[in-house]
């Protein structure tokens, strides 16, 4: 695996019953996004207090705070937008006695929204996707490795709660991660690290069963469904190097190809948005000399162009690291993800401005 020693590695690179969630109007289910959220775009930005959820519009920019800055380290991460794009769970080390440990919450997707907490296991939940406009699914170490859970969520007196305690999807001698689910929520695939530590993809019916594999590794990450549900595009190492790129297979497991490849970063994460015509991940740019984390960005190519070239969506006031990438629902402005920098460009940019930064502090009176 690139770059990654055992599990930390890999999750480095990734990573019941009960009465409706809400009524129309108040809540997921009712088909339309929140008109106050302020972009399409929701990411952590990642700060000296850990990281927090922010909205970004398509030129980049940080247009609003999601969960807000704390003044404690934690970490919120791993965001997933509901069907209608009222609401985000996420995965978050708030309230948990260790930052590596991580609960899952749910915020409404506006500017000032206060987070609610959705679990309480004394494992570490994340990954969090939506199946339903009122169910989810997530990895849970909370019976040891991690497996895939199902919860139902509902909601009274503004506050949500879990229906009923999550309901396993997967038992395995594997770490079972990073679930993400098919156009209609029929079918749920995942990854699943062995003690090998080599990755496989796996597909299993959303409502349960036995699980499928769909490729043999060594290192297959982050799948994400295409919205024809027809392809799955996911990271895995690139040949004959040790970064990462984008590949996909067709729905059944065949077909294994090179979508994307940029040599300078860790491409992960993939999400597919407007038919299918842009792919955004996360892009982490590693040092040449150590393999350290430098800088993570959130990039997006439009797959309807050639050459296909990454974008970074890099805020133009101030260059900070960002990983993961969840979407609102609507249109996206293609003219302004298109305005963005390439990769390449904005990586140099970045550098430099990172290196003017270390200049300033070193000499605050010059």
């Amino acid at each position: 695996m690139p770059r990654a020693s055992g599990l930390c590695g890999v999750l480095a690179l990734v990573v019941g019953c009960g009465p409706p969630l809400a009524r129309p109007g108040h809540g997921p289910g009712d088909g339309e996004k929140d008109p106050e959220a302020p972009a399409p775009i929701v990411t952590t930005e990642r700060g000296s207090h850990g990281g927090h959820l922010v909205f970004v519009a398509e030129n980049g920019a940080r247009v609003g705070e999601l969960t807000g800055s704390a003044q404690t380290l934690v970490q919120d991460i791993t965001p997933a937008t509901s069907p209608d794009g009222r609401w985000v769970v996420f995965a978050s080390s708030r309230s948990r006695a260790h930052f590596a440990e991580t609960s899952l919450w749910i915020v409404a997707a506006h500017p000032g929204a206060t987070p609610q907490r959705l679990t309480t296991s004394g494992g570490a939940d994340r990954n969090p996707a939506w199946i339903t406009p009122d169910t989810i699914v997530f990895a849970s170490s909370r019976a040891g490795t991690f497996d895939l859970y199902r919860a139902r969520l509902v909601r009274a007196g503004g506050r949500f709660a879990l229906a009923a305690p999550p309901s396993p999807l997967t038992r395995a001698a594997t770490h079972e991660l990073s679930p993400a689910v098919a156009p209609g929520g029929g079918t749920i695939v995942y990854a699943a690290v062995d003690a090998h530590n080599t990755s496989t993809l796996w597909l299993i019916p959303a409502a349960g069963g036995t699980p499928r594999k769909l490729t043999n590794g060594p290192a297959d990450l982050s799948p994400a469904f295409f919205p024809d549900g027809r392809h799955i595009a996911f990271a895995a190492p690139a040949a004959g190097r040790k970064d990462t790129d984008i590949y996909v297979i067709d729905a059944d497991g065949g077909g294994r190809r090179l979508l994307l490849d940029e040599p300078l970063g860790d491409e992960t994460g993939p999400v597919l948005a407007a038919g299918g015509r842009f792919l955004f991940a996360t892009s982490v740019y590693r040092s040449v000399a150590s393999g350290r984390p430098v800088l993570s960005s959130v990039v997006v190519v439009d797959l309807a162009t050639k050459p296909r070239v990454f974008r970074a969506l890099h805020d133009p006031v101030a260059v900070d690291s960002r990983i993961g990438v969840a979407l609102l629902p609507g249109t996206l402005d293609g003219a302004q993800l298109a305005g963005n920098a390439t990769y390449r460009e904005a990586l140099l940019a970045a550098v430099v401005e990172n290196i003017r930064r270390e200049i300033d502090r070193a000499q605050p009176d010059r």
